[in-house]
């Protein structure tokens, strides 16, 4: 177990390496869907490319990790660009759903044991309410380390569960693919993967967030401004606010922000090493099974034997079967 969270965190500087240019051109288009003043050519463009753009970031670090410990090969363009429309769509409402069903006792807790008027913050920002939005931000500032622990929660639930499945599905878009389904690896590794998270988000979180908690509710009002201003605005004005934000950071709040910004690349190489410690945990258990059947008489040079005669008979039939077709 310790082993798995020393390769996740060394392969998270590997993942950082092969996806900055896709987070160069995803941040690209973010900044200039924040641009539109037109609402109609807003929601045109934010209902067409968000999905395949947080598709294809997703993927590219998925397939990072895969990549950099010889776990898939290239990708193919026709499926990389299907799996990150169709696939991430169904992938992105399963982790709704997941985030739901976690987040309902947190909230629920957080509504019964929080001031008298927190059902009515929630409800406002549910109907999108103005101002809604920054109240509930900063409800939630009051107390970083309790809403961290509430998060995390809620996040790693989605993450234990979801992962592997995720990765399987980022190795489905090589070139030769493995044509894993749907649920490959669901719920598995859920220990190794909390752990991870435990180690790497939430205890480093709750020492360096709160430094950072009182800058949260200005650099969201610069982004906002961004958005709200024109083309030429937000170069002039938004922009050099929001950088001299950052560069008035003190280094403990710094140290923060470089942590939130580097928490992608951790739970995209840990799903890369739970996918392939999945693969060689179903060959495990697939040969105890055919020990199982042939009984205790087999050695393991039976068995390794049985291996490669079954890895040949689905060699030969995945030959068959394309020169029938």
């Amino acid at each position: 177990m310790v082993l798995f969270q020393f390769r996740a965190i060394l392969l998270s500087c590997a993942v950082a390496l092969r996806t900055a240019p896709i987070l160069f051109v995803a941040a690209a288009f973010f900044y200039a869907l924040s641009l539109i003043e037109n609402d109609y050519v807003f929601y045109g463009v934010a209902g067409a490319g968000v999905i395949p753009i947080l598709g294809i970031t997703v993927l590219s670090g998925l397939r990072g990790g895969l990549m950099q410990i010889g776990a898939t090969t290239a990708p193919h363009l026709g499926r990389l660009v299907r799996a990150s429309v169709v696939g991430m769509a169904i992938f992105l409402g399963l982790t709704a759903l997941a985030l739901a069903i976690a987040a309902l006792p947190v909230v629920g807790f957080w509504i019964m044991l929080g001031p008298p008027d927190t059902l009515a913050l929630l409800r406002d920002m549910v109907l999108f309410q103005e101002g809604s939005f920054d109240a509930v931000l900063a409800r939630l500032m009051l107390n970083v380390p309790v809403t961290l622990g509430g998060a995390w929660i809620i996040g790693t639930g989605a993450y234990a569960a979801l992962a592997v499945p995720i990765a399987a599905m980022a190795a489905n878009v090589a070139e030769r693919s493995p044509r894993h389904d749907v649920s490959y690896g669901a719920f598995r590794q859920g220990k190794v993967l909390a752990l991870l998270s435990f180690l790497t988000i939430l205890l480093p979180g709750t020492q360096l967030w709160p430094a950072l908690a009182d800058e949260i509710p200005a650099l969201f009002a610069t982004l906002g401004q961004i958005r709200e201003g024109s083309y030429m605005r937000a170069f002039d004005e938004g922009l050099p606010t929001l950088f001299a934000q950052l560069k008035a950071l003190d280094q403990e709040a710094l140290l923060a922000l470089l942590h939130v910004l580097w928490v992608p690349f951790l739970l995209w190489a840990g799903a890369a090493v739970a996918y392939v410690r999945t693969g060689h945990d179903l060959v495990v258990e697939q040969a105890e099974d055919d020990l199982a059947l042939l009984g205790p008489e087999y050695r393991a040079t039976d068995l390794k034997s049985l291996r490669r005669n079954r890895n040949a008979a689905a060699s030969m039939n995945n030959a068959v079967y394309s020169i029938d077709t």
